[in-house]
């Protein structure tokens, strides 16, 4: 089977001649996003660019209130029985819980800190080195300033995990004791950077940099991160302003097939949406192409034969052709085969072809009418009364043998 490949213009070229045809005064309005002259727009200001919801907390991922299982229970420190055969659990035997409880944090903290500091390959012991931090955190510190270091080692221990939720907690709780805490800030910075949270990363560089002046390293992040938000936002912008062209130039092409070729758009389509996907690449308006001189329409089309479950796809199809003239080709008398099965059967006097009544989808049992007269064009079945015109654009004409009822294609 092959498909029909006319000569025709798609709708969004446009015309070499300074003169306008007749024809074309009647397609001028419809502007593809392609063919629309865009003109340069300012850049953003600095307060557009933060405008946005990410200023509270919504953005921060969402950990449960209790840390997870593996920062306690079956560490050495913590078990009631201790191996000697566990060369930890040796070396901390003789640090259980001995002194106050500032001095006892005091050794789970170094002892974390050191674990950091002195492996080959620390990241095989981060979760040893969460539980020290976390078990130190279990006591009843008074030192403040022991506990601000705890969570923020334990902040940069959870972002070296990827567990950026965690680490934004901590780093938050350190500013609830210690507004000024530009370590903390940098701990979320950077979490918020790994995240692709720009605005709370520029949030909280402004913050330091307020307390800190000039740093280097603030400077950089803040950098950094207005200069993915610039291109995030433009992104977005540009992707808004795709669509809305899109949109207008749907509504357009709808305005067009019903007031000059009196097609009615039906709200509705046959295919799920994976199908349509496959046969709609050329963009939203379903293949069309309008020969900008005639005035001639190309709709693309899917023939569906519905007992295999297979379709074939027409990428051009002129609103002038008929039925029979596109059946022809595709099953000429000494072509290839039918691939689908019942070969003998499929044969044009054999076959049957039908629309669907979108009105009968509202029914338990779809309605489908046939197309008695196979030398009907294709415009005389899309502006039957009892025609609409899928939302895809891309007509379905169902094919069936003689004698076999129809099913609708799923």
């Amino acid at each position: 089977m092959s498909n029909n490949e006319q000569t025709s213009t798609p709708l969004t070229s446009s015309s070499s001649t300074s003169e306008k045809s007749t024809e074309e005064v009647l397609v001028e309005d419809i502007v593809t996003p392609e063919a629309s002259a865009t003109n340069k727009k300012k850049p953003m200001t600095y307060q557009e660019l933060m405008e946005g919801d990410d200023d509270d907390d919504d953005w921060i991922p969402v950990v449960p209130k209790e840390l997870p299982d593996w920062c306690k229970g079956d560490h050495p420190l913590l078990m009631n029985d201790i191996g000697l055969d566990n060369p930890i659990a040796m070396a901390l035997a003789e640090l259980r819980y001995d002194g106050t409880p500032d001095e006892i944090a005091t050794n789970f903290k170094n002892q974390g800190n050191n674990l950091l500091k002195d492996s080959k390959n620390p990241e095989m012991y981060y979760k040893d080195i969460i539980r020290y931090y976390s078990e130190g955190l279990e006591q009843p510190i008074t030192d403040t300033r022991l506990k601000i270091d705890l969570l923020n080692n334990r902040s940069h221990i959870f972002t070296l995990m990827g567990n950026y939720g965690h680490a934004i907690v901590d780093a938050k709780e350190v500013l609830k004791i210690d507004n000024k805490n530009t370590k903390a800030m940098f701990r979320i910075a950077k979490a918020a950077m790994t995240l692709k949270k720009y605005k709370p990363v520029i949030k909280y560089c402004q913050r330091a940099l307020k307390i800190e002046g000039k740093h280097a390293l603030f400077e950089d992040f803040m950098k950094k991160a207005e200069d993915a938000l610039l291109k995030e936002q433009e992104k977005k912008a540009e992707e808004q302003e795709k669509k809305r062209q899109q949109e207008q130039t749907i509504q357009q092409l709808k305005k067009f097939l019903s007031n000059r070729k009196g097609i009615k758009i039906g709200d509705y389509t046959e295919l799920e949406s994976e199908q349509l996907n496959t046969y709609t690449r050329d963009g939203p308006l379903g293949g069309i192409q309008i020969d900008e001189h005639s005035g001639e329409v190309f709709f693309s089309v899917i023939f569906a034969y519905d007992e295999f479950n297979q379709t074939d796809f027409i990428h051009t199809f002129s609103e002038h052709q008929t039925v029979r003239e596109q059946l022809d080709m595709m099953f000429p008398p000494n072509g290839p085969a039918f691939p689908y099965g019942c070969e003998k059967d499929y044969v044009i006097s054999n076959l049957k072809v039908f629309f669907l009544d979108p009105t009968s989808l509202k029914n338990s049992k779809n309605r489908f009418i046939e197309i008695k007269n196979l030398n009907t064009p294709l415009i005389t079945v899309l502006t039957r009364s009892d025609y609409q015109l899928p939302s895809s654009f891309i007509p379905v004409l169902h094919v069936v043998r003689k004698n076999h009822e129809l099913e609708i294609f799923k």
